[in-house]
């Protein structure tokens, strides 16, 4: 007996994902003759939530829809193709040991380069004892092992790109492996549609449904030349059984799931205790969050949101291009948006979390919608130097990046603390802290920097904490949240000084610090 159903394609043309799922859309056109008829859509997604799916017709009337799941047995040559696919991993592994020999031979010679720079710089000392000064013939030899090392560690980096990829693809093959273990049984998954046309003629299909296993994420990029580029891309992933290619692509911040079941509630025991005799405190790291530097200096302070930071209001944005997904799991990422902004550039010194002077550029959000947060590459002219991350950033809000260390300044940080004493009278105990930090300018020009360092902030009454205006450069004083900045400038071959001094004095009942 034949198949009553008819095979249509009905392709996937628009998906609208969301932070755990996606609404995905087909679409297609097909002629009917009157009366019944039920379709067939093939190579459909297994993880289809069944009470989602939609169908509209215009031309016929669409009075059923469902999701048909089968197990389906096959003939197969299981020696043959578990022959081909052993082979394919055993050639795997090999490239990869081979690779792994070439890094360990890679990394030798970089040792060994490293030890002839070494030498080369004892044999010019030597020279030097014996009054010789042969500053062009130095020069040479330290470029060529600089040339050297440069090379090798390029080579080092590519390598380990490859093995990253390659393990990636042994991965797959492990796991095509495993499923080819017992080949002959696959699922399949497809829909039926019952259509009614009351005349003869052309019928445009639509259906709609919703699949777990698809996700997104906003990732950025900022390129630095005279301005900045700022680029924001959605970072999709999907393994749910289906391709999607050459979709409209749409991602989403709502939260479909987010407050679906109302909060269990528990008990709240309120009890009278003995008030502590002593004052417990302890110190701990607090962070200073703000949306950006605001339309001019201050900020703005926000919650932290899980997932997309969408700053409390929904956002459905479409990609500029169309888009190819393929369900592998792995991220692609599609276009959403740009803009070009005026770039601030200027050189801070925060040697408490870094020591080095990191180049920050200060932008303002020229774009028409918000940036969410997320991480962001950092490109300049000579190609990637990092990664780094924003929170959400509204329209014309300014915001800033650091785009790594310069190479000219050496930063030193050095934090002591001095002698502790304790007054008989007042029974108060007082720690005086030192920080001191030297900046070098190695380069041939001027340099403008901003050095920022912080201080301890009391909550308490028991615990006060007070900077030494006199003995601490430019008599400086924290702000509310205890940063102590200074602007300083360093001639060529220059260096600078700072010092802070600041003491914490606490009473004697106080435990903790």
């Amino acid at each position: 007996m034949s198949d009553p159903t008819r095979a249509v394609r009905c392709p996937v043309v628009e998906v609208t994902v969301l932070e755990d799922r996606a609404l995905v859309k087909r679409a297609g056109t097909l002629t009917l003759t009157e009366g019944r008829h039920r379709l067939r859509i093939e190579d459909v997604a297994s993880m289809i939530v069944d009470a989602t799916l939609l169908a509209r017709a215009i031309g016929a009337r669409a009075v059923n829809a469902r999701v048909v799941r089968r197990t389906l047995h096959r003939e197969v040559d299981g020696e043959a193709a578990a022959a081909a696919l052993a082979a394919e991993r055993r050639s795997a592994r090999e490239a990869l040991d081979a690779l792994g020999a070439h890094i360990e031979r890679e990394k030798s010679a970089l040792a060994e380069a490293t030890a002839l720079a070494g030498r080369t710089a004892m044999e010019i000392s030597e020279d030097v004892s014996y009054g010789r000064s042969e500053v062009e013939p130095w020069r040479m030899a330290f470029e060529q092992v600089a040339e050297r090392q440069r090379a090798l560690r390029e080579s080092l980096a590519r390598l380990h790109r490859d093995v990253t990829r390659r393990e990636e693809a042994l991965r797959d093959l492990n796991e095509r492996a495993a499923a080819e273990a017992d080949p002959s049984t696959r699922r399949r998954c497809y829909l039926e549609v019952e259509l009614v046309a009351e005349v003869e003629g052309e019928v445009s299909l639509e259906i709609e449904y919703v699949v777990a296993a698809a996700c997104w994420r906003p990732q950025h990029r900022a390129t630095l030349t005279s301005s900045i580029r700022f680029d924001t891309d959605a970072c999709v992933w999907q393994r749910t059984g289906e391709d999607w290619n050459d979709v409209r692509l749409l991602v989403s911040t709502e939260r479909a799931s987010l407050g679906t079941e109302p909060p269990s509630l528990s008990p709240d025991w309120l009890q009278v205790r003995r008030k502590a005799a002593g004052v417990q405190v302890e110190s701990r790291e607090a962070v200073i969050e703000t949306t950006g530097l605001g339309p001019g200096t201050s900020g703005v302070s926000a919650a932290e949101l899980p997932g997309v930071d969408d700053g409390g209001q929904t956002w459905l944005v479409t990609a500029s291009e169309r888009a190819n997904v393929p369900s592998d799991g792995r991220p692609h990422r599609v276009p959403l948006s740009a803009f070009d902004a005026e770039v601030e550039l200027g050189l801070v010194v925060r040697a408490e979390l870094v020591t080095a002077a990191v180049v920050r550029a200060q932008l303002r959000n020229e774009g028409e919608r918000a940036v969410l947060a997320g991480p962001v590459d950092l490109i300049r002219d000579h190609g990637p130097v990092g990664r780094t991350s924003v929170g959400f950033i509204a329209p014309g809000e300014r915001f800033e990046l650091g785009f790594g260390p310069e190479s000219d300044l050496r930063v030193r940080r050095e934090d002591v603390v001095l002698r502790q004493t304790k007054s008989k009278i007042t029974g108060w105990t007082r720690t005086p802290h030192r920080v001191m930090l030297r900046v070098s300018n190695l380069g041939d020009a001027i340099r403008e920097i901003e050095i920022t360092e912080r201080v301890p902030v009391s909550e308490v009454e028991a615990v006060e904490i007070a900077v030494d205006r006199e003995t601490t450069t430019s008599g400086a004083g924290p702000d509310r949240d205890g940063f102590v900045s200074w602007n300083q400038t360093l001639a060529p071959r220059g260096k600078t000084t700072v010092r802070l001094d600041y003491t914490i004095s606490k009473k004697r009942d106080v435990t903790g610090v």
